[in-house]
């Protein structure tokens, strides 16, 4: 694909200069993908434990007074990026005209989340299983 593309002297900087027809022909197919894919970071999430160790000392100050002294406290866990995710896909047959056009918003909040979007967006459309 890119280097039919290439030849075509289609470049990402002029990708956008060329009919999704013009797309079809050069490359030689009945349909083309077109889509888009936005990742926002939004929130973090702290996951972990703290464990607290009693350690009991019972002393005496000169005056009689009795002092307690007790505890440690640890704490480990780790801090995780949550995204949001949108996926855009459009489907374009070679006569321009487009046949599928819907976007998705991935309930997963990891980086990643795009893959089940499209793959969600990718058995919606009217070309899948051909």
């Amino acid at each position: 694909t890119n280097a039919l593309l290439g030849k075509a002297g289609i470049t990402p900087d002029n990708v956008r200069n060329f009919t999704m027809q013009e797309m079809c022909n050069i490359l030689g197919v009945e349909y083309v993908v077109r889509g888009t894919i936005t990742t926002n970071a939004t929130s973090t999430t702290t996951s972990g434990s703290t464990t607290y160790n009693q350690k009991n000392q019972e002393s005496s100050d000169k005056n009689g007074n009795n002092n307690k002294t007790s505890g440690s406290v640890s704490s480990s866990g780790s801090m995780q990026q949550n995204y949001q995710t949108a996926v855009l896909m459009e489907v374009y047959a070679d006569d321009g005209k487009k046949v599928f056009g819907q976007d998705r918003t991935s309930v997963w909040q990891t980086v990643d989340a795009y893959k089940n979007a499209l793959q969600y967006l990718l058995k919606k459309t009217p070309v899948y299983g051909r």
